[in-house]
Protein backbone atom coordinates (compact mmCIF):
# COMPACT_ATOMS: atom_id res chain seq x y z
CA UNK A 1 0.00 0.00 0.00
CA UNK A 2 2.68 2.33 0.95
CA UNK A 3 0.86 4.89 2.04
CA UNK A 4 -1.92 5.20 -0.27
CA UNK A 5 -5.46 4.58 0.67
CA UNK A 6 -6.65 0.70 1.75
CA UNK A 7 -7.01 -1.53 -1.04
CA UNK A 8 -10.56 -2.94 -1.41
CA UNK A 9 -10.75 -6.71 -0.42
CA UNK A 10 -11.73 -9.55 -3.02
CA UNK A 11 -15.18 -10.77 -3.90
CA UNK A 12 -14.60 -13.90 -1.32
CA UNK A 13 -13.59 -11.71 1.77
CA UNK A 14 -15.18 -8.96 3.89
CA UNK A 15 -14.53 -5.90 2.81
CA UNK A 16 -12.50 -3.39 5.45
CA UNK A 17 -10.90 -0.62 5.51
CA UNK A 18 -9.13 1.34 8.12
CA UNK A 19 -7.65 5.03 8.30
CA UNK A 20 -5.98 7.23 10.58
CA UNK A 21 -5.12 10.87 9.57
CA UNK A 22 -2.49 10.62 12.22
CA UNK A 23 -1.03 8.79 14.44
CA UNK A 24 1.59 9.58 17.37
CA UNK A 25 4.23 8.47 19.29
CA UNK A 26 3.14 8.50 22.35
CA UNK A 27 6.19 5.79 23.75
CA UNK A 28 9.08 4.40 22.56
CA UNK A 29 6.93 1.46 21.52
CA UNK A 30 3.48 2.84 20.73
CA UNK A 31 1.59 5.05 17.95
CA UNK A 32 -2.61 6.13 18.27
CA UNK A 33 -5.21 7.78 16.68
CA UNK A 34 -8.18 8.60 15.34
CA UNK A 35 -9.54 5.83 12.89
CA UNK A 36 -12.38 6.20 10.56
CA UNK A 37 -13.71 3.16 8.46
CA UNK A 38 -16.32 2.57 5.93
CA UNK A 39 -17.72 -0.31 7.40
CA UNK A 40 -17.71 0.57 11.30
CA UNK A 41 -17.32 4.10 11.91
CA UNK A 42 -15.25 6.23 13.88
CA UNK A 43 -12.47 4.68 16.50
CA UNK A 44 -9.01 4.59 17.30
CA UNK A 45 -6.49 2.53 16.28
CA UNK A 46 -3.00 1.41 18.24
CA UNK A 47 0.05 -0.15 16.65
CA UNK A 48 2.35 -1.68 19.00
CA UNK A 49 5.95 -2.90 19.08
CA UNK A 50 9.59 -1.11 17.73
CA UNK A 51 9.52 0.58 14.39
CA UNK A 52 13.47 1.27 13.18
CA UNK A 53 13.42 4.08 10.42
CA UNK A 54 15.40 3.11 7.51
CA UNK A 55 18.88 5.03 7.38
CA UNK A 56 17.62 7.49 10.42
CA UNK A 57 18.96 4.77 13.07
CA UNK A 58 22.92 4.45 13.55
CA UNK A 59 22.70 0.74 15.08
CA UNK A 60 20.52 -0.13 12.14
CA UNK A 61 21.02 1.79 8.83
CA UNK A 62 19.56 -0.85 6.64
CA UNK A 63 16.39 -1.44 8.86
CA UNK A 64 14.58 -4.80 9.58
CA UNK A 65 11.06 -6.15 9.25
CA UNK A 66 9.19 -5.36 12.39
CA UNK A 67 5.89 -7.32 13.19
CA UNK A 68 3.52 -4.46 14.72
CA UNK A 69 0.45 -5.71 16.42
CA UNK A 70 -2.77 -3.22 16.13
CA UNK A 71 -6.15 -2.80 18.03
CA UNK A 72 -8.96 -0.80 16.50
CA UNK A 73 -11.73 -0.01 18.62
CA UNK A 74 -14.89 0.93 16.90
CA UNK A 75 -18.87 1.49 18.61
CA UNK A 76 -19.79 -2.25 16.83
CA UNK A 77 -16.66 -3.86 18.49
CA UNK A 78 -12.88 -4.03 18.18
CA UNK A 79 -10.36 -5.77 15.90
CA UNK A 80 -6.67 -7.03 16.52
CA UNK A 81 -4.07 -8.12 14.50
CA UNK A 82 -0.49 -7.48 13.14
CA UNK A 83 1.51 -6.48 9.95
CA UNK A 84 4.98 -7.71 9.00
CA UNK A 85 5.99 -3.96 8.68
CA UNK A 86 8.73 -3.18 6.20
CA UNK A 87 10.04 0.71 6.24
CA UNK A 88 11.26 2.63 3.42
CA UNK A 89 13.62 5.77 2.86
CA UNK A 90 11.77 7.81 -0.29
CA UNK A 91 12.24 11.12 -2.17
CA UNK A 92 10.70 13.68 -0.37
CA UNK A 93 12.65 12.49 2.87
CA UNK A 94 9.79 10.43 3.80
CA UNK A 95 9.88 7.55 5.35
CA UNK A 96 6.88 5.09 3.90
CA UNK A 97 5.43 2.16 6.06
CA UNK A 98 4.22 -0.77 4.14
CA UNK A 99 3.45 -4.05 4.76
CA UNK A 100 0.92 -6.94 5.09
CA UNK A 101 -0.63 -8.62 8.08
CA UNK A 102 -4.03 -10.54 9.27
CA UNK A 103 -6.64 -9.63 11.81
CA UNK A 104 -6.06 -12.24 14.31
CA UNK A 105 -9.00 -11.62 16.96
CA UNK A 106 -12.31 -9.65 16.81
CA UNK A 107 -14.88 -9.06 19.17
CA UNK A 108 -17.83 -11.20 18.97
CA UNK A 109 -19.75 -8.84 16.87
CA UNK A 110 -16.65 -8.72 14.35
CA UNK A 111 -16.08 -12.20 13.92
CA UNK A 112 -16.49 -11.86 10.04
CA UNK A 113 -13.24 -10.01 10.04
CA UNK A 114 -11.22 -13.25 11.63
CA UNK A 115 -8.23 -14.43 9.17
CA UNK A 116 -8.77 -11.53 6.84
CA UNK A 117 -5.62 -10.67 5.18
CA UNK A 118 -4.37 -7.11 5.38
CA UNK A 119 -2.30 -4.72 3.53
CA UNK A 120 -0.81 -1.29 5.54
CA UNK A 121 0.53 1.92 4.65
CA UNK A 122 1.55 5.50 6.02
CA UNK A 123 3.75 8.50 5.54
CA UNK A 124 6.09 9.69 8.28
CA UNK A 125 8.77 12.89 8.21
CA UNK A 126 12.21 11.63 8.14
CA UNK A 127 12.99 14.43 10.30
CA UNK A 128 10.10 14.11 12.40
CA UNK A 129 9.82 10.76 13.39
CA UNK A 130 7.27 10.72 15.85
CA UNK A 131 4.21 10.67 13.96
CA UNK A 132 2.28 8.75 10.82
CA UNK A 133 0.40 10.73 8.37
CA UNK A 134 -1.49 8.77 7.14
CA UNK A 135 -1.64 5.30 8.30
CA UNK A 136 -3.84 2.83 6.60
CA UNK A 137 -4.66 -0.69 6.31
CA UNK A 138 -7.31 -3.00 4.47
CA UNK A 139 -8.45 -5.67 3.26
CA UNK A 140 -6.50 -7.52 0.25
CA UNK A 141 -4.81 -10.19 -1.78
CA UNK A 142 -1.16 -10.21 -2.01
CA UNK A 143 -0.07 -13.77 -2.90
CA UNK A 144 2.91 -15.43 -1.60
CA UNK A 145 3.21 -11.77 1.55
CA UNK A 146 0.85 -13.82 3.84
CA UNK A 147 1.98 -11.25 6.73
CA UNK A 148 2.80 -12.29 10.02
Amino acid sequence: MGGSAAVPALASGPSLGVRAARLDKVDPTTWTGKALSPQLGAGRLTLTGKITFGDTDIDNPNHDTQVVRFRATFKKGWIRGCFVNDMYLRPGNRQVWDGTGRVTGTSASLRRYRGLELGEGGSTPADHTTYAKPFSFGAQDRPGKPGC
